[in-house]
């Protein structure tokens, strides 16, 4: 047993010998950050300092080139975890660091934590810091320490994290915090410069050494450690002079020089004295001083042996109760040591693990593999790896082993410590999960999402990102989205950022990206703060949403309803001009009625008609806008219309625009107006025309379409279903984007003066609309424009109207009451109506039509009533004259046609329909085959 303590401490020791570590063909990368007087750069940019000086005297004796390599407090954490870095000075040593580093074996020095405040401040205990405001290094161990204190004393400390200690002095000097933790040199070496207070709290003694990435270095660490140690126990290495150099210590006491010198004369006198009595004495004492000498190194050597002793004892009591299992082994894998740790996680005696060898534990280790992992043992000498122990009950569990290779006496051991490691499994399987859960969350969210650092390098993005942005995460991870947030969007960007760092959330905040080509997308962001597990926070989460299609929709929805505004207005228009050109052409027709051909005025009255005629053709384009004119729909063969419209366009349009005809077979029919889908052929057509200006090619093409509720989310005015797909095609010079929307208004043109009205496209608009169907246009400029026009197929065919030709009817003196709030349309029906054998009956208004119903009830034959009349309306007064008499024989008149009509008055009571302007055969016939029906 006391043999295998001996081995071990030789293990022990073997960790910390010092190895000559020669860093000459590659430099030695030294992390500094400003941490004065330790370590600083000057304004110059020449690095110094206390740490710097020694590091410098030791680089010097071992032949080290050195680079440093400057940079915030946790920069350096980050570049020396990472290996970016060898070596970081002042590190102030901690449990929880000492997992992700290796530090030096011998402190460089010791420090501690202390809390500054605002002049005047009454803060001087750690509990006056509860409810303030204390600034901190993110990072630093004060800032570390403090948080746990405040968890102890439970006291509610708001933390402002900063990067360097200057930046906490800053804050307080400002009033922005209560109070800020910096460490103890820095503070007395600073404290000056700023307006602070340094209270009475201290805390967090710590011992400051190097440290290096774990695992890596360690000869570098003990190249310093050889150095330290001879360093600080000799008073004048460059230790103590630089240590009094840099540090802000106190001046010591001097004696004055008069006293020096008064001091030296009385020494010579006693010493004359004095000097013949020592020669004497010394004689005698030499021979005591022998026997002394010799007994004090008999004393020194017995307490050696029990200091040597003690320490063994104290070594195997350890070793012993150490928490973690201790195996020694020989080449053969039997164990020669095992300590209370190993037999308690095993379940074995220690007589019975004694009589055992490894392959009878480790499941990893067979004994065919043995031999090839012991010439690994020699060749690694100390290295970790994770394996798996049986117990005695059967159980196994995960294992992590520090191996350690020993030549002792010509023996060679193995002193392995094992580690239980089941509970950090188990952890870091659940956060495996718990990462993978989060992870598939955000893989499958169909919108961007990003999550940055805190200072703003992207950590993830999943790949809806890379979709919409084009961006991939291999691209940007650890780098800043450079060029993704437009010029104009920064401020209100900076804004979010803010929010985030002051630890708010935001949400639906609509702005604009860039995607990697250079686009630019419309986007709705929400973003929320990214804490790690103790709550600090780490960086932002922010939501991307695209909403392109949104934003399209919105568009379309505002064009829709601006053209139904319009749309109404066009009605209104067309309502009134409708009764002006009732007076003009009825009157006219009634001159024309005493006139022959040949007498003075004829012709000039029959230009009235024609006139009035043509302005009534203007209002039925408004009225086709507005969907309120007649349609005589019949089934109807698209290509056929396509080939009789073909013959007149080719004698209408310039023999050198090619007209070509893509007609698709076996079409369904569609419920249409033959001369409406001339009207809107013969529009488009003209319109190419005079696009292509000399000459170019005009395509008329149709299909068979479907469209379905996808296409129809994004397209707002269509509906699914089965359609034929009329299309017209130009080679011409396309249309701006700027006009696009504004192309199916009424009267907006391009054109010049006196070339066009611009109601030809408003009159395809109401015309497809009134069909039921969908307009759509797509053009860029130079590149010509194509109109798609979707109509609503038909499976059931139904029977076509045959035109007639109508003829005056003579009446047979029946009474009728004709209702118009406009004198000159009353003033015009009556004289017509007269003329062929009725007697008339006026009101202007549904009240006074009304009273005049009651009064001659059962007189009155048929009523003529307008519907847009004001007072009660023409709908009311057809209600009331149906509850008076329900046989009352109504007809409509009105320059809206008679299915709008019908939407807008009940069907019940309605006998028939006038057209306004009133065309005066028309008029008759209705007006006969009303009175005339049983």
């Amino acid at each position: 047993m006391r043999k295998c303590v001996l081995l071990f401490l030789c293990c022990l020791l073997l960790q910390f010998i010092p190895v000559h570590l020669v860093y000459a063909a590659t430099p030695l990368k030294v992390g500094v950050y400003d941490n004065k007087p330790l370590a600083f750069t000057d304004s110059n940019g020449d690095v110094k300092g206390f740490l710097i000086d020694i590091l410098e005297y030791i680089g010097l004796e071992e032949g080290w080139q050195i680079e440093y390599v400057p940079g915030y407090w946790v920069e350096c954490l980050e570049r020396l975890q990472a290996g970016k870095i060898d070596v970081l000075v002042g590190v102030e040593y901690s449990r929880e660091r000492n997992k992700v580093y290796d530090f030096t074996y011998e402190n460089t020095l010791s420090d501690w934590g202390i809390v500054y405040t605002q002049k005047g401040s009454n803060i001087n205990q750690i509990v006056n810091l509860d409810n303030k405001k204390i600034a901190v290094v993110h990072g630093d161990i004060h800032y570390n320490n403090l948080r746990n204190l405040a968890k102890q004393f439970k006291l509610n400390i708001r933390f402002v994290e900063v990067y360097e200690y200057d930046g906490v002095l800053e804050l307080i000097d400002q009033e922005r915090v209560d109070a800020g933790v910096v460490n103890r040199l820095y503070g007395l070496e600073f404290e000056s410069y700023y307006n602070v207070n340094r209270s009475s709290i201290i805390f967090s003694p710590s011992e400051v050494h190097f440290a290096v990435p774990k695992k890596k270095h360690r000869q570098l660490i003990n190249g310093i450690d050889k150095y330290l140690g001879s360093l600080k126990s000799d008073k004048g290495s460059i230790y103590h002079q630089s240590l009094q150099r840099w540090t802000p210590l106190s001046n010591k006491w001097v004696l004055p020089k008069w006293l020096i010198g008064l001091l030296a004369v009385g020494s010579g006198l006693l010493l004359l004295f004095f000097t013949t009595g020592l020669i004497l004495r010394a004689q005698v004492k030499a021979k005591t001083a022998e026997l002394s000498l010799a007994n004090q190194e008999l004393l020194a050597e017995i307490a050696e042996r029990k200091r040597v002793e003690e320490a063994l004892r104290l070594t195997q009591f350890s070793v012993d109760h150490a928490g973690d299992a201790v195996f020694w082994m020989g080449p053969d894998a039997r164990f020669i040591y095992v300590n209370d740790a190993a037999c308690r996680s095993l379940g074995y005696t220690r007589e019975e693990l004694l009589s055992m060898s490894v392959h009878d534990i480790d499941l990893n280790f067979p004994k065919e593999i043995w031999p090839k992992h012991w010439e690994e043992i020699i060749r690694r000498r100390t290295f970790i790896i994770e394996s798996q122990h049986r117990a005695k009950d059967g159980r196994v569990f995960p294992v992590e082993i520090t191996v350690n290779y020993l030549d002792f006496e010509g023996k060679e051991y193995n002193c392995a410590f094992a580690r239980d490691i089941t509970e950090r499994k188990l952890a870091e399987e659940a956060l495996r999960e718990s990462e993978e859960r989060y992870r598939t969350v955000l893989e499958a969210n169909p919108d961007p999402v990003v999550v940055y650092d805190i200072e703003g390098k992207v950590v993830y993005f999943n790949p809806a990102f890379t979709d919409v942005f084009g961006w991939t995460l291999e691209e940007r991870l650890g780098k800043k989205l450079d060029g993704f947030v437009p010029e104009a969007k920064r401020p209100e960007t900076k804004m979010m950022i803010d929010k985030v760092l002051a630890g708010e959330s935001f949400s639906t905040i609509e702005s604009f990206r860039y995607t990697k080509d250079g686009d630019i997308i419309p986007v709705s962001i929400s973003g929320a703060v990214h804490r790690d597990g103790e709550g600090n926070l780490v960086g932002s989460v922010i939501n991307l949403r695209d909403v392109t299609e949104r934003k399209k929709l919105e568009s379309q929805l505002q064009q829709a309803q601006k053209m139904e505004a319009v749309g109404t207005l066009a009605g209104g228009v067309a309502h009134d001009f409708n009764n002006l050109l009732q007076a003009v052409q009825g009157y006219a027709e009634l001159a024309l009625m005493g006139k022959r051909k040949d007498e003075p005025g004829y012709r000039e009255v029959q230009e009235i008609v024609r006139a009035a005629r043509r302005g009534g053709e203007l209002t039925q384009q408004l009225l086709a806008f507005s969907r309120k004119a007649e349609s005589n729909l019949r089934p109807t063969d698209l290509n056929h219309e396509v080939k009789n419209i073909k013959r007149l366009l080719e004698r209408t349009i310039p023999k050198m625009i090619d007209i070509e005809l893509d007609l698709q077979e076996n079409l369904k029919a569609v419920n249409a107006d033959p001369a409406q889908i001339e009207q809107i052929l013969m529009n488009l057509a003209v319109n190419a025309k005079d696009a292509m200006s000399e000459e170019g090619k005009l395509t008329i093409a149709t299909r068979k379409v479907t469209l379905d509720e996808t296409y129809c989310r994004t397209h707002t005015d269509a509906k699914p279903g089965e359609y034929v797909m009329l299309s017209i095609t130009d080679t011409g010079y396309g249309i701006a984007r700027e006009t696009m929307d504004r192309i199916f208004e009424p009267f907006y043109t391009t054109k010049g003066v006196g070339e066009g009205t611009g109601l030809g496209l408003a009159m395809v608009y109401g015309i497809v609309k009134n069909h039921g169907g969908y307009v759509m246009c797509s053009s860029e400029p130079g590149a010509g424009a194509t109109f798609e026009i979707y109509l609503p197929a038909i499976e059931k065919m139904v029977e076509p109207i045959d035109d007639e030709v109508i003829e005056p009817q003579q009446g047979g003196g029946e009474t009728i009451l004709l209702v118009d709030d406009e004198d000159f349309i009353r003033e015009l029906g009556k004289e017509m109506l007269e003329r062929f054998g009725y007697n008339l009956v006026t009101a202007t208004n549904g009240e006074g039509a009304l009273e005049i119903y009651r009064q001659r009830n059962g007189e009155i034959d048929l009523v003529i009533l307008d519907l847009i009349m004001p007072g009660i309306g023409g709908k009311r007064c057809l209600e009331e004259l149906l509850e008076i008499d329900p046989q009352v024989r109504v007809v409509i008149a009105s320059g809206y046609s008679f299915n709008v009509l019908t939407r807008e008055a009940p069907k019940a009571g309605v006998s028939g329909f006038i057209n306004k302007p009133y065309d005066m055969r028309q008029m008759l016939k209705v007006v006969r085959g009303v009175l005339d029906k049983e």
